[in-house]
């Protein structure tokens, strides 16, 4: 009698579905080691990122702003789309936009985007032989009012009624001190004050409008807010004008300034779900209401934003991202979730990040290695990605479009849109590359093979499409520590289906790499293996 043969029990197994990159211990099914320039967008496919448009020559660009037109800073010039408007100190800048108008700061400057004016927030006059005397409210002769006319040659030069303006070198005391000017003409201005029998001062007389010292800014119901660490103070200007920022009349078109009780330093500021949001590393601190008699603060104990993380706050997806201490966190108005454990236990510092189709990318350096990476957060399926980049200075979004510039003065359009302005008109020496051939990758952890014993790996199938450039399938069994070459190929295909031999050998798991250059797409990948014996 011949002995029955028993046919070796193969089992296959399938990814079809690819979720990006997994550092927290073993990578789950689906997901990679690591991965460099690869995109969720055509999820469930492991597809390549889009080619980037790349501009040269952008060191001197420190600062980016999208409003109708981008807002831009080149070296010294302020520029609003192609027309230059003025001229700020170098470096970077915080904006924030009421309707045709863009505050900057540390400026203090007042872009107009209708008339592309550019004035100064503060304005000081300073004037000699200055007269006070009784008024009308309109600046007319008068005799015990409660007005008084302060004229000079220019001493109105800059202001307007409305202002609150700080007074000082009056010999009388009760025309020093801050007040709202009723009347404004280029040689005379009317305040509420008794002016007595009339009077000339026979020094100096200042006039000044100043803004407060701000560390962070936003924009928000009609007014511009911001916070200073060293008055650890949030101020808002007067409603629907941001040049006046100590009006206090009482009435609900106030200026607001209050102290936060609460110690620790300001990191970051913005304005979401119907309030404003000051933030510091362990804590948010919320601003309700809707005039300064009903403002009201209201703090809470949870991860706030990194010290020197301000410039990673995003939205995307009508959800709030930023760098935490212990990671990225999403904030949708109840409790910040730390959306970064994918990532690891490694250490980030240097968070920059913009949004753009429901992703979000922040460069981060990370430690102990300092290496620089520009990191995806897809919203729609929870999956991280990496992308290769230079350390990004800062990000500006345009709604179609998202710009990073790099430290090594590139500028970089994820979309392709290529150059905000029209090089015609301004005269620069930069280009607008298309980019192209760019490398990516994805690495496996160790894919561990379902059943008890040893198994050997009999073939691998990878489905795929590939529109140019070349593509690698690499494997290892975990007992080896070379790699060996699968399958290699450079023709365009628009989906094949190809088999390829497994490493020789026994083992309880394998590690999968793939490799190319240009545009590609893998859609399923799958592993047939058979068992061996328990040694």
């Amino acid at each position: 009698m011949q002995p029955i043969l028993r046919a070796a029990r193969v089992k296959t197994h399938t990814v079809s579905a690819f979720k990006g990159i997994w550092r927290a211990g073993r990578a789950p099914e689906g997901y990679f080691a690591d991965a460099v320039n690869l995109t969720s967008a055509q999820y469930p496919a492991l597809s390549t990122r889009a080619q980037r448009r790349v501009i040269n020559d952008c060191a001197g660009v420190t600062a980016m702003y999208s409003h109708d037109r981008m807002l831009w800073l080149d070296g010294t010039a302020l520029y609003y789309g192609d027309d230059e408007v003025g001229a700020l100190t170098a470096g970077e800048k915080q904006f924030a936009s009421m309707g045709a108008n863009v505050v900057i700061y540390p400026d203090k400057k007042l872009l107009n985007t209708r008339t592309l004016s550019l004035t100064s927030l503060d304005n000081l006059v300073t004037v000699t032989g200055a007269s006070a005397s009784a008024s009308h409210a309109d600046g007319s002769a008068a005799s015990a009012t409660s007005y008084a006319k302060l004229a000079a040659a220019g001493i109105g030069a800059g202001f307007r009624a409305g202002d609150a303006v700080r007074i000082s070198g009056f010999t009388s005391e009760e025309l020093n001190g801050t007040f709202i000017l009723q009347t404004v003409s280029d040689d005379f201005v009317v305040i509420l004050a008794l002016a007595g029998e009339g009077e000339t001062a026979a020094g100096e007389v200042t006039l000044s409008r100043e803004a407060p010292d701000l560390d962070f800014i936003c924009a928000y119901g009609n007014r511009v807010w911001g916070v200073s660490n060293a008055a650890h103070t949030v101020y808002a200007c007067k409603l629907g004008d941001p040049t006046n920022w100590n009006a206090f009349e009482g009435i609900s078109t106030d200026s607001y300034a209050a102290v936060v009780p609460s110690p620790g330093a300001f990191t970051g500021m913005s304005a979401y779900l119907g309030s404003v949001m000051l933030f510091k590393e362990e804590e948010i601190v919320k601003l309700f209401g809707t005039k300064p008699s009903n403002f009201q603060l209201v703090s809470s104990q949870m991860p706030g934003v990194e010290k020197g993380g301000a410039r990673s706050l995003a939205f995307s997806d009508s959800t709030l991202f930023y760098k935490g201490v212990n990671g990225i966190y999403a904030y949708d108005g109840a409790t910040p979730v730390c959306i970064s454990r994918a990532l690891g236990d490694a250490r980030f510092q240097n968070a920059r990040a913009g949004a753009l189709d429901g992703r979000y990318y922040v460069s981060m350096r990370e430690l102990p290695a300092n290496t620089h990476a520009l990191w995806v957060y897809d919203t729609q399926t929870g999956t991280w990605q990496k992308e290769a980049a230079e350390p990004v200075r800062f990000f500006a979004g345009t709604g179609s479009d998202l710009y990073f510039a790099c430290e090594n003065g590139f500028i970089h359009s994820i979309r392709g849109s290529g150059l905000w302005y029209d090089p015609a008109k301004v005269i620069a020496t930069r280009l607008c590359l298309q980019e192209t051939g760019f490398a990516w990758s994805a690495e496996t952890g160790p894919v561990s093979l379902d059943m008890p014993e040893r198994q050997h790996l009999t073939r691998l199938n990878l489905r795929y499409r590939l529109e140019s450039g070349f593509l690698k399938v690499w494997a290892r069994l975990e007992t080896d520590d070379a790699w060996r070459l699968l399958y290699q190929t450079s023709a365009a295909c628009a989906e094949k289906t190809v088999s390829m031999p497994a490493p020789p050998g026994r083992s309880s798991s394998f590690y999968l790499k793939i490799e190319g250059s240009g545009a590609c797409a893998v859609t399923a990948l799958s592993e047939s293996y058979e068992a061996g014996s328990d040694v």
